[in-house]
């Protein structure tokens, strides 16, 4: 229910059987559920209370600063340097807006002083860019975290199943998260279908979904980690031999959206040129 706060889950032995939780009013109340979807984030309470463990996880790699700007004209852009990345999306009303990646062990410094390691971030890597923002007026606070984890959590148990960030959680860079919520909240329904009221039918279908996780999600979550090293020597060479090919470039880009595989995108013919170039 809109503006209700989950506090606890409810449990029958082992099996959760539903939510306790509090009204817009303050009203301390409980419904109970066949089944519970935790779609509550990295730091997921459903996550916490069945003790869902990571099956997968990685340290964190960057952290991250943002603003919205306005009166910088821009196309979708990205600029990499070892240690830094800077993002550039057009967005509503306008805006533009600007990301700077730094390093997690960075971390610990950039907090302490962000606006000038923001713009000094897009000065040393985008310089270009860096002239149109003095240019522009930052209308919005600058916004940021460190706290990028990047795991697989056990996906379902009895009565209880995990959704979004709440089973899968990486770093922000290749802006996949909400794209694959949406994915697995489709694969889940389609999984469970007309049979949420018999046992043995529900069990075999959360399988599936936890099963689903394992292929292309997984190509995902390595493929940001490894743009999140923030290391890019090997991938600015290839784009260099890529000049004058653009669908091997669009296709390149297509791959941080998730529209295009890493297998696929390393397809014969993507290999001949980079071997004749």
């Amino acid at each position: 229910q809109q503006g209700c706060a989950v506090n606890d889950l409810l449990f029958d032995g082992d099996r959760v059987t539903g939510v306790r939780y509090t009204t817009p009013a303050g009203t301390v109340t409980t419904e109970e559920a066949r089944l519970v979807v935790g779609a509550d984030g990295m730091r997921s309470l459903v996550a916490r209370k069945t003790g869902a463990p990571n099956v997968i996880e990685h340290p964190r790699m960057t952290c991250t600063y943002y603003s919205y700007w306005s009166g910088v004209p821009s196309d979708f852009e990205l600029y990499e340097r070892t240690g830094r990345w800077i993002g550039v999306l057009p967005t509503n009303d306008d805006l533009t807006l600007l990301m700077a990646y730094f390093p997690q062990e960075d971390f610990g410094h950039v907090r302490k002083a962000v606006e000038p390691a923001y713009l000094d971030a897009f000065r040393t890597t985008a310089p270009e860019l860096y002239e149109r923002m003095q240019a522009g007026e930052r209308v919005e606070q600058l916004y940021g975290t460190g706290h990028q984890d990047n795991y697989f959590r056990k996906a379902y148990g009895s009565g209880w199943v995990l959704v979004g960030d709440a089973v899968n959680h990486k770093d922000s860079i290749t802006a996949r998260g909400i794209t694959e919520a949406f994915v697995q909240a489709q694969t889940l329904t389609d999984a469970i279908g007309q049979n949420l009221h018999e046992d043995t039918a529900l069990k075999r279908a959360l399988r599936r979904y936890e099963n689903s996780l394992g292929d292309e999600a997984l190509n995902h979550y390595q493929g940001a980690l490894n743009v999140a090293e923030l290391k890019p020597e090997g991938r600015t060479e290839m784009l260099r031999k890529l000049v004058g090919h653009q669908q091997h470039i669009d296709r390149y880009f297509s791959t941080l959206s998730g529209a295009c595989s890493i297998d696929d995108f390393y397809n014969d013919e993507l290999l001949t040129l980079l071997d004749q170039s």
